[in-house]
Order: structure tokens, then sequence, then C-alpha cells
């Protein structure tokens, strides 16, 4: 005859709302200066091609009825060329602009995660959850507040 054993483990859980926490530390921190500072000269550059974009399509428009076929031909050929580089280096731009928004948000949720864990040790929770992913959790769980106040 065999015996069960009921055992209960009583977890102690707590939430975190990180979403809150990131959107915090991003809208303080100087990553989005920092940010529009690296891009910035890339972005007035881009903005001057994109005028002489505009004013080689605009003198295509007004000019371009009087040339020569030859005339015309060479100014559609370096309008369409200018066109070209700008959307390669606006691609590129984005890219990169992406790219580094991707790795400053990774260290800022890096900061979080290891806020949390310092917190769930100390304080012995068994289990962090994200507060997306509940239904419901009381106030007394959630420990977002202390979690903002490490990583800031």
């Amino acid at each position: 005859m065999s015996v069960l054993v009921d055992a209960q483990v009583v977890a102690k859980i707590a939430v975190v709302d990180v979403a809150n926490i990131a959107r915090q530390l991003v809208d303080t921190s100087a990553t989005a200066r920092q940010l529009e500072n690296e891009f910035k000269s890339r972005a007035a550059e881009l903005e001057k091609m994109w005028a002489e974009v505009r004013r080689s399509t605009e003198r295509l428009q007004s000019d371009g009825p009087g040339m020569t076929d030859s005339e015309r031909s060479k100014l559609e050929t370096e309008t369409q060329r200018k066109q070209n580089s700008y959307s390669a280096k606006a691609q590129a731009f984005e890219a990169d602009n992406r790219r580094r928004k991707m790795e400053e948000t990774n260290k800022i949720m890096n900061r979080i995660r290891k806020a949390v864990r310092e917190l769930a040790k100390e304080n012995g929770f068994n289990i962090v959850v994200d507060s997306g992913a509940t239904v419901y959790a009381g106030p007394s769980d959630d420990i977002t507040e202390h979690v903002l106040k490490r990583v800031k």
C-alpha cells in the first residue's frame, strides 16, 4: 500500500510593471538626447540631400519643357542619381537609428532585470511576474516602485 503525501509549497510571488519602469527610465534618461546628438549631423545631411532632390525635381518640371532632349535627359539622370543616393542614405540612417535605440533599450532592460533579481533574492520572492501577464495582483505584491528606485 502506498501513501500519498501532500507537500504544500507556498510561493512568495511579486509583480512588477516592466513597461512602466522602462518608459520612465527612457523619459528621464539622457538616452534620447544622446541618440539625437549622435544622429544630428547625419539627419542634417539627409535634409540637405532631400532639398537638392526637390530643387532638381522642380527645375526639371519648370525648365524641362524648354530644354533640349540632351539637357533634359542629363537633368533627369542627375535627379535620379540624387534620389537614389538620398534613399540609400536614408535607409542606412533609419537602420542605424533603430539598431542604436534597440541597444539602449536592451541596456535599460538589463538594468531592470538585474534590479528585479536582486530585490527578489533580498525579499525571498520565488517568482516575479510582469504585471502585463497577470489578471490581478494586490498592491502589496507590486514591487514596481522599489525596482524603479533601484535602477534610477
